[in-house]
């Protein structure tokens, strides 16, 4: 087969098991996973939609301008439906994320996972990743899960639907995304950068780009393209900021740092054990926090690509 029909099978592959993701034609395009890691097939659009004609009948269907696996019906079906949950949950989102825009030690925040592909239901919660200031990250975590629970927006047990999950932080130190794998830059390809500070979202992109380019054809868009939310910020939450930042932590910052460093890791290792995450499934340390309980979403998404490559004769990346 050639390389570039292996190219949009593997890349339907991937989306479908992300969550049953059919693409459009453009979607597809900005989205497609090299055959190979490195892999260099220079396609163009033309040629790229001539080859969708030419293998759909084979291994993928397409209906109403919209491309997945022919077992993906479902899908599709499903996708159609989800315009109008879409923007409501985007409105939420916005609200959530200027609020978090407000609190000490964040610098960046964008919308990942369901919401990000255009893909959530109405029980789905919005994902979110934050980037915070060096050397605060547990700071930050402390004070963005507070004033999201405190405002009934954080996900929390069985509170799901409409809630934020926290579970993506990164430091403005160390930018690129951990795991690196396929799904790290997965999230990077997708990311949708709503508040940024400092230029952090610009430097976010860049120094993540080379590892999308790895995985896939095309680079990611730029911030430029999606939706924001004002930078002014209340008087109240002005002065929490100027407070913490500027006068707190100027004089303790260490030792608050060490302290909300330890009491939270303790009760992660804790967490861990109880739920039986295996070592190494959750990432938590000065320049990341990355959480997916019970089982990370990343590992479920692995497992079921492998099986759709398995299937249909192909090799993982």
């Amino acid at each position: 087969m050639k390389p570039e029909n292996r190219a949009i099978i593997k890349t339907l592959a991937f989306y479908d098991a992300l969550g049953h993701t059919p693409l459009t034609a453009l979607e597809l395009y900005r989205r497609l996973l090299r055959p190979e890691v490195g892999a260099a097939v220079p396609v163009s659009f033309g040629s790229f939609f001539k080859k969708l004609s030419d293998i759909k009948s084979e291994y993928i269907s397409a209906s109403r301008g919209f491309y997945f696996l022919k077992e993906n019906v479902g899908g599709y079906r499903k996708r159609v439906q989800i315009g109008k949950t879409g923007i409501a949950k985007w409105r939420i989102a916005r609200r959530m994320i200027r609020l978090i825009s407000f609190l000490p030690f964040v610098r960046m925040v964008g919308i990942t996972g369901s919401l990000a592909l255009h893909m959530t239901n109405k029980e789905s919660d919005i994902d979110v990743l934050i980037v915070t200031k060096h050397g605060h990250i547990w700071a930050a975590r402390i004070f963005v899960s507070f004033f999201m629970q405190i405002f009934g927006y954080r996900r929390h047990g069985s509170c799901v639907r409409d809630r934020i999950c926290l579970n993506h932080y990164v430091s403005d130190s160390s930018l690129i995304l951990r795991p690196q794998t396929l799904f790290s830059a997965h999230i990077c390809a997708t990311f949708l950068p709503v508040w940024s500070k400092y230029g952090v979202s610009e430097r976010f992109l860049n120094q993540n780009n080379k590892r999308v380019a790895s995985y896939f054809y095309h680079e990611r868009y730029s911030p430029t393209d999606f939706r924001s939310v004002k930078e002014d910020i209340p008087l109240f939450f002005l002065a929490i900021r100027c407070f913490f930042e500027f006068v707190v932590f100027r004089i303790s910052g260490r030792f608050l740092e060490f302290l909300c460093r330890k009491v939270q890791a303790q009760r992660i290792r804790r967490n861990m054990e109880s739920m039986g995450v295996a070592p190494g499934a959750v990432i938590f340390d000065d320049e990341a926090l990355v959480f997916h309980h019970p089982r990370p979403a990343s590992q479920e998404a692995m497992v079921l690509y492998e099986q759709h490559l398995g299937r249909l004769g192909f090799k993982q990346n």
